[in-house]
Protein backbone atom coordinates (compact mmCIF):
# COMPACT_ATOMS: atom_id res chain seq x y z
CA UNK A 1 0.00 0.00 0.00
CA UNK A 2 2.92 2.30 0.73
CA UNK A 3 4.22 1.86 -2.79
CA UNK A 4 0.81 2.78 -4.22
CA UNK A 5 0.65 6.04 -2.21
CA UNK A 6 4.21 6.86 -3.19
CA UNK A 7 3.45 6.24 -6.85
CA UNK A 8 0.24 8.41 -6.66
CA UNK A 9 2.21 11.23 -4.99
CA UNK A 10 4.73 11.24 -7.82
CA UNK A 11 2.27 10.89 -10.71
CA UNK A 12 -0.85 12.71 -9.48
CA UNK A 13 -0.77 15.48 -12.08
CA UNK A 14 -0.71 13.09 -15.00
CA UNK A 15 -3.70 11.17 -13.66
CA UNK A 16 -6.00 14.18 -13.50
CA UNK A 17 -6.40 14.14 -9.73
CA UNK A 18 -7.00 17.89 -9.77
CA UNK A 19 -9.90 17.41 -12.16
CA UNK A 20 -11.29 14.65 -9.93
CA UNK A 21 -11.06 16.86 -6.84
CA UNK A 22 -12.70 19.76 -8.68
CA UNK A 23 -15.46 17.47 -9.95
CA UNK A 24 -16.09 16.10 -6.47
CA UNK A 25 -16.28 19.63 -5.08
CA UNK A 26 -18.72 20.68 -7.82
CA UNK A 27 -20.84 17.60 -7.12
CA UNK A 28 -20.86 18.47 -3.42
CA UNK A 29 -22.04 22.02 -4.18
CA UNK A 30 -24.73 20.69 -6.49
CA UNK A 31 -26.17 18.35 -3.83
CA UNK A 32 -25.80 20.77 -0.94
CA UNK A 33 -26.89 24.29 -1.96
CA UNK A 34 -25.58 27.28 -0.14
CA UNK A 35 -26.91 28.15 3.27
CA UNK A 36 -29.02 31.11 2.13
CA UNK A 37 -31.03 29.02 -0.35
CA UNK A 38 -31.42 26.24 2.19
CA UNK A 39 -32.72 28.66 4.81
CA UNK A 40 -35.17 30.18 2.33
CA UNK A 41 -36.51 26.74 1.41
CA UNK A 42 -36.99 25.83 5.06
CA UNK A 43 -38.75 29.14 5.76
CA UNK A 44 -41.08 28.60 2.79
CA UNK A 45 -41.90 25.10 4.03
CA UNK A 46 -42.64 26.44 7.52
CA UNK A 47 -44.82 29.19 6.04
CA UNK A 48 -46.81 26.66 3.99
CA UNK A 49 -47.38 24.53 7.09
CA UNK A 50 -48.50 27.54 9.11
CA UNK A 51 -50.77 28.72 6.27
CA UNK A 52 -52.40 25.29 6.09
CA UNK A 53 -53.05 25.21 9.85
CA UNK A 54 -54.40 28.77 9.89
CA UNK A 55 -56.66 28.09 6.90
CA UNK A 56 -58.06 24.95 8.55
CA UNK A 57 -58.65 26.79 11.84
CA UNK A 58 -60.27 29.74 10.08
CA UNK A 59 -62.69 27.45 8.23
CA UNK A 60 -63.57 25.20 11.15
CA UNK A 61 -67.19 25.56 12.23
CA UNK A 62 -66.67 23.67 15.48
CA UNK A 63 -63.92 25.83 16.99
CA UNK A 64 -65.55 29.25 16.87
CA UNK A 65 -68.70 29.43 18.96
CA UNK A 66 -70.57 32.19 20.68
CA UNK A 67 -72.00 35.41 19.35
CA UNK A 68 -69.91 36.48 16.41
CA UNK A 69 -70.45 37.55 12.84
CA UNK A 70 -71.09 34.98 10.15
CA UNK A 71 -71.10 34.87 6.38
CA UNK A 72 -74.04 33.66 4.35
CA UNK A 73 -72.26 30.32 3.92
CA UNK A 74 -72.11 29.80 7.68
CA UNK A 75 -68.44 30.61 8.23
CA UNK A 76 -67.58 32.58 11.33
CA UNK A 77 -65.70 35.88 11.34
CA UNK A 78 -62.53 35.40 13.39
CA UNK A 79 -59.84 37.77 14.62
CA UNK A 80 -56.15 36.96 14.08
CA UNK A 81 -55.32 36.96 17.80
CA UNK A 82 -58.00 34.30 18.38
CA UNK A 83 -56.39 32.10 15.73
CA UNK A 84 -52.94 32.67 17.23
CA UNK A 85 -54.21 31.76 20.68
CA UNK A 86 -55.97 28.62 19.42
CA UNK A 87 -52.98 27.40 17.37
CA UNK A 88 -50.47 28.51 20.04
CA UNK A 89 -48.39 30.53 17.58
CA UNK A 90 -47.12 34.09 17.68
CA UNK A 91 -49.71 36.76 16.73
CA UNK A 92 -47.30 38.17 14.12
CA UNK A 93 -47.03 34.75 12.48
CA UNK A 94 -50.82 34.46 12.36
CA UNK A 95 -51.14 37.94 10.83
CA UNK A 96 -48.49 37.20 8.19
CA UNK A 97 -50.15 33.88 7.36
CA UNK A 98 -53.58 35.50 7.03
CA UNK A 99 -52.12 38.15 4.72
CA UNK A 100 -50.56 35.44 2.54
CA UNK A 101 -53.91 33.63 2.47
CA UNK A 102 -55.66 36.88 1.51
CA UNK A 103 -53.23 37.41 -1.38
CA UNK A 104 -53.90 33.94 -2.82
CA UNK A 105 -57.67 34.27 -2.29
CA UNK A 106 -58.25 31.89 0.61
CA UNK A 107 -59.23 34.46 3.24
CA UNK A 108 -61.00 37.78 3.23
CA UNK A 109 -60.16 40.72 5.46
CA UNK A 110 -63.03 42.87 6.67
CA UNK A 111 -62.96 46.01 8.78
CA UNK A 112 -63.66 45.82 12.48
CA UNK A 113 -66.56 47.32 14.38
CA UNK A 114 -66.77 50.58 16.28
CA UNK A 115 -66.39 48.69 19.54
CA UNK A 116 -63.38 46.71 18.31
CA UNK A 117 -61.58 48.14 15.24
CA UNK A 118 -59.28 45.12 14.76
CA UNK A 119 -59.80 43.44 11.37
CA UNK A 120 -62.02 40.40 11.04
CA UNK A 121 -60.96 37.48 8.84
CA UNK A 122 -63.39 35.31 6.92
CA UNK A 123 -62.72 31.87 5.42
CA UNK A 124 -62.96 31.50 1.65
CA UNK A 125 -63.25 27.84 0.63
CA UNK A 126 -61.35 26.79 -2.49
Amino acid sequence: MTNLWHWLALNWSGLGVGACIGGAFSLFLWFFPNRKEWRAERQAKTNRKTDRRVHEALGSRTIWKGSRGMTGAGFYAVRSDEIAEYLKIEPEAANESLERLRVIGRANKEGGTLADPRPIWIYLPR
